[in-house]
């Protein structure tokens, strides 16, 4: 006050929220509810048309020739999960098939979900809306990252993903402090 400078409170987020004060998405986003529920569609409308990614999905996700019902509300919860913690280390899955290339099942496995990838991203792009994680990922990568109004970043993560890492240091590169603080108990 004495300074002259006004007071501004800061603004408290958590790390799923932390990257959208940055990056203003292309499309409506969909929430973790949101992505769970796109990937059981796509998965029940691949099962449903009975061709052979059907049956190699049964057999990866679930060991046998058809994947039940009652265990594709997990199986949804788990290929969103797996998305997102792709996208969360700065990586799509054709960067993730290229780093395995010397393990021919772990290859086969990825391959077989970047066909299901590829349908719920058509089933995202034909509703017009967009992963949270990837198009996170993809602003980031691209730099379209808007730090007006931010001078100053203290970041409380114990272990920051690589999408914060590469997301504080764009800030960063911008021209706004950051600064990482761990407490120790």
């Amino acid at each position: 006050r004495d300074a002259g400078a006004a007071l501004i409170a800061p603004t408290i987020v958590t790390p799923l929220m932390f990257a959208g004060r940055f990056i203003e998405p292309s499309q409506p986003i969909l929430s973790s509810l949101g992505s769970a529920l796109a990937w059981r569609h796509a998965l029940d409308r691949t099962l449903a048309s009975g061709g052979p990614l059907a049956l190699q999905l049964a057999r990866l996700l679930h060991g046998r020739d058809e994947l039940p019902v009652r265990v594709r509300p997990r199986v949804a919860q788990r290929l969103a999960r797996l998305s997102s913690e792709i996208a969360s280390s700065m990586l799509d899955l054709d960067a993730c098939i290229a780093r395995l290339a010397g393990f021919p099942d772990a290859t086969a496995a990825l391959t077989t979900f970047a066909e299901l990838v590829r349908s719920r991203d058509a089933l995202l792009s034909q509703a017009g809306v967009a992963d949270r994680d990837a198009i996170i990922r993809d602003a980031i990568r691209a730099g379209r990252i808007d730090a007006s109004g931010f001078d100053r970043v203290v970041v409380l993560f114990a272990d920051p993903e690589p999408v914060q890492r590469a997301l504080l240091a764009a800030l960063s590169a911008r021209g706004v402090r950051v600064e990482v603080c761990v407490h120790s108990r």
